[in-house]
């Protein structure tokens, strides 16, 4: 019963947090929303003789319970995995439970004909790719989240109790710098990391970070407000605010949350300052480096 409860949970909150990322992306980018999910519940009715009503508030409401029910489906599936003794690195495991997930909702979709997943554009993937990790990441450190509660009556208290306010500004802050550098979100706590391959992983954060800063500059960059940069970029927000929570040994999906919300202020205040220095006549390389200095001081002093 803790299993199915623990991963019902994980369940809700990953696909609140997909719903999150994807209307994002519809609100960024103009697309309207899909109406596979309603197609695939009705074809799939259909082959066991039922028909779903043609009235389109129904039709809409069944996909968006057959995703919900998909969602909760793969949590509870992920924490029985969980409870049978698998475990897996953080970043495996989050990708691992976001591509079931995907999986779950895609290949129904492209069997009963739907979809047609080798017709997809690389928007198409990217738009259905980013909003499953993000998913993987907030179920991932939920179950974490609840298998402390359960173990550690401190944990306990520290889940009902409000969380301390330093922990989650700097939550805000390393989501914003993640914002202007979308690297920084998850290469700060790299830099940032003790104990056994803290230099490995210190080299493979500059290198991220410092990669992302020079095609910054390239004429051929493009915008950080498409759809993909900004899932970017609300991904590594989530991301560095549940590393953050995770060494303290705090509540990670609130961290996450507060991440996702500094993403998308230093993504769009980013593309603001940047808009605003070149109507002054500021040449864009100077203004990316003052952008640069601005993230990495933020990150710094998030993981600091």
């Amino acid at each position: 019963m803790r299993t199915l409860v623990s991963g019902a949970m994980a369940g809700a909150a990953g696909t609140a947090t997909l719903d999150l990322v994807s209307y994002v992306d519809m609100y960024v980018s103009g697309r309207p929303a899909s109406t596979v999910p309603e197609r695939t519940v009705a074809r799939a009715l259909a082959r066991v003789g039922l028909t779903l009503r043609r009235d389109p508030a129904r039709r809409s409401a069944a996909g968006a319970l057959g995703g919900l029910a998909a969602g909760v489906g793969i949590g509870v599936a992920a924490a029985t995995v969980r409870r049978l003794g698998i475990r897996l690195p953080w970043l495996a495991e989050s990708a691992g439970i976001g591509l079931a997930a995907m999986a779950a909702t895609d290949t129904p979709a492209a069997f009963l004909g739907v979809s047609d997943p080798r017709s997809w554009t690389t928007r198409d993937w990217m738009s259905d790719v980013v909003p499953h990790l993000a998913y993987g990441v907030a179920v991932r450190q939920t179950l974490d989240l609840a298998e402390r509660a359960r173990t550690d009556d401190t944990d306990v208290q520290l889940v009902r109790s409000e969380p301390p306010r330093g922990a989650t500004l700097r939550a805000g802050v390393l989501g914003a710098a993640a914002g202007m550098r979308s690297s920084l979100g998850f290469a700060a706590p790299l830099v940032s990391a003790q104990g056994r391959g803290a230099g490995p992983k210190a080299a493979l954060g500059v290198f991220f970070a410092v990669g992302e800063m020079v095609m910054d500059k390239l004429p051929s960059t493009p915008s950080r407000l498409e759809p993909v940069g900004v899932a970017s970029r609300v991904v590594s927000g989530a991301v560095g605010g549940g590393v953050l929570a995770r060494r303290a040994h705090e509540n990670a999906p609130i961290r996450s949350l507060v991440g996702i919300a500094g993403a998308l202020a230093g993504t769009f205040g980013g593309s603001a300052w940047r808009a605003w220095a070149a109507g002054r006549g500021v040449p864009d390389w100077q203004a990316a480096v003052v952008e640069d200095v601005v993230a990495v001081g933020l990150a710094a002093a998030a993981v600091s």
